[in-house]
C-alpha cells in the first residue's frame, strides 16, 4: 500500500520540549519502529509559528497516524490532521525549524532555572 501524506497540525505539550529535542538529537525517537527514520525526519523539518507546530507525515495505516499516535502523544496534542494530493507540492510551512525552537525554549529554560545547590 502507498503511502498517504498527512498535513499535522499540534501543540507541543509544556514541559516536554527537553526530552523531545533530546528525542530529536540522539535518535530515540520511535526507536525501532517502521516508520522511525520517516517520523524523525518529518519532525525535524516541522515548523513552528506561535504555538502551533506543523509537518508533513507520510503514513501508510488506514487511519491516519494511527501507529505514529503512539509516539506523537508523548509530546504533542494533534489538533488537525490533512489529507495532502500526493501529486501537488508539499506545502511551505510556516514559522521556524522546530528544532531551532526547543534549543531556545531549553537554553532559555536553563538559563533561569533556579539555583539547586550541588549535594556530596
Amino acid at each position: 500500500m502507498a503511502d498517504n501524506l498527512y498535513l499535522v497540525e499540534a501543540q507541543l505539550i509544556p514541559g516536554l520540549e527537553t526530552d523531545l529535542l533530546q528525542a530529536l538529537e540522539d535518535g530515540s525517537l520511535a526507536r525501532g519502529k517502521v516508520y522511525e527514520r520517516q517520523m524523525q525526519q518529518a519532525l525535524r523539518g516541522a515548523k513552528v509559528d506561535g504555538r502551533t507546530v506543523r509537518w508533513v507525515e507520510a503514513c501508510h495505516c488506514a487511519s491516519p497516524l494511527a501507529a505514529e499516535r503512539q509516539d506523537l502523544d508523548q509530546f504533542f496534542l494533534i489538533q488537525r490532521v490533512r489529507v495532502i494530493d500526493a501529486d501537488a507540492p508539499r506545502p511551505d510551512l510556516p514559522g521556524r525549524d522546530l528544532p531551532d525552537t526547543l534549543r531556545d525554549i531549553v537554553a532559555e529554560a536553563t538559563r533561569f532555572a533556579p539555583y539547586e545547590p550541588r549535594r556530596p
